[in-house]
């Protein structure tokens, strides 16, 4: 019996992907780069935009009305909220 190397690497793939109704993913819709790493850690993109800038890129033309239409308990029950399980007890 021969031996066997195998190297471990990660695949990161970046798209567009589908989902169900219940937030698992069906399959890749799109590709749009294939980037394959070492085991570890991705490396830090330099030019990426902090997660902040890109919530207030994608929040900038959302009126406040629609915000305010927002549950409160969004963070204690976004079970219910996201896939209709009950709301948790206050």
């Amino acid at each position: 019996m021969g031996k066997h190397r195998r190297a471990m690497a990660k695949v990161r793939v970046q798209g567009r992907r589908e989902f169900s109704p219940g937030g698992q993913m069906q399959g890749i819709v799109q590709v749009d780069r294939v980037a394959l790493h070492p085991v570890g850690e991705l490396p830090l993109d330099p030019t990426a935009k902090p997660i902040w800038e890109l919530v207030q890129d994608i929040m900038k033309d959302v009126p406040n009305e629609q915000l305010d239409r927002l549950p409160v308990d969004g963070a204690g029950n976004h079970d219910h909220y996201i896939y209709g399980t009950p709301k948790r007890a206050p």
